[in-house]
């Protein structure tokens, strides 16, 4: 986040320069959409600190984990069952249940 806020500041404040910089910076990494710049830099200025990413993911893993159990658990009673069974008994999607 830091670095968003660095580029957006060397491009002076201009979305697009600060594309074009952070891809010349970082040829090698995931270019961002113009509007993470000034996102970056608006929630900076609303709440003195970078946005954290990170517990996000936490909170989503830590849910994904329940999920899983709760999918491992109705497997081990119902060994035969379908994933659509499997989804509708313990509801979650589908597609969820085949990413496990």
């Amino acid at each position: 986040m830091q670095t968003f806020h660095y580029v957006y500041r060397l491009a002076d404040f201009n979305c697009y320069e600060a594309v074009r910089e952070y891809r010349r910076q970082f040829p090698h990494r995931r270019i961002p959409d113009r509007r993470t710049f000034a996102n970056v830099f608006q929630f900076f200025r609303d709440h003195g600190r970078y946005p954290n990413q990170e517990i996000r993911h936490e909170r989503v893993r830590f849910r994904n984990m329940i999920d899983y159990d709760r999918v491992l658990e109705h497997f081990e009673e119902n060994p035969h069952t379908s994933l659509r069974r499997a989804s509708l008994a313990s509801d979650i999607p589908t597609r969820t249940i085949h990413q496990f």
